[in-house]
Formats: structure tokens, sequence, C-alpha cells
């Protein structure tokens, strides 16, 4: 958890050079990348995340998405 904070400290206002950066120190890239993501994404935004991120994800569960 160290790592993540200090990752995620590293690039608070840029979500993709934060991913990025955290893929780079290897180890379990997706979990920790996942985790920096989203305290990124929580400081400035979903707008923040690359479109073509978003358009290339996997879909959400349909009842996730109902409002």
């Amino acid at each position: 958890m160290p790592f993540v904070v200090w990752a995620a400290s590293r690039a608070l206002d840029d979500f993709e050079v934060a991913v990025w950066d955290t893929i780079q120190g290897g180890g379990d890239v997706d979990t920790i990348a996942a985790i920096v993501g989203a305290i990124v994404a929580a400081r400035v935004g979903r707008a923040a995340i690359p479109p073509e991120w978003i358009n290339r994800r996997e879909a959400l569960p349909t009842w996730l998405t109902r409002r």
C-alpha cells in the first residue's frame, strides 16, 4: 500500500501519467494501477481519463449502470 500512495502522489493531477508510471513499477500492476487510478480520478474527475481508455474498457454490468 505504501507504493500505491507514493505512486498516486507523484501525479495527482494527471491520471494518464499516474497510471503509466505505476505500471512501469512492476509487480501486481493491474491491481496497483487500478487503485492509483481510483485515487487520482477521485481528485481530478472522470473527464481526466483519456476518452480512448473509456471507450475500450470492458462494459459495466447493466445493473450497475441503472439509475
